[in-house]
């Protein structure tokens, strides 16, 4: 059965935690470290805001991004 709500305190918002990395290189000109890729590596930890209690993806019927 997918998740309603925290099942430890009833809550329904929670915080996404994911990975993201990001490719950057030296300019030679200036020696700025220059951001050129960005890679979303996916859901880390899925958390109540109110008691904290962790929930995996497969937790929850979709998790839609907007």
């Amino acid at each position: 059965m997918k998740l309603r709500k925290c099942k430890k305190c009833g809550g329904d918002d929670f915080f996404i935690q994911e990975t993201i990395i990001h490719e950057a290189a030296l300019c030679p000109k200036d020696m700025d470290l220059t951001v050129y890729k960005e890679d979303t590596c996916g859901i880390e930890r899925i958390t109540c805001k109110k008691c904290w209690k962790e929930y995996s993806e497969k937790d929850f019927k979709q998790i839609n991004f907007r």
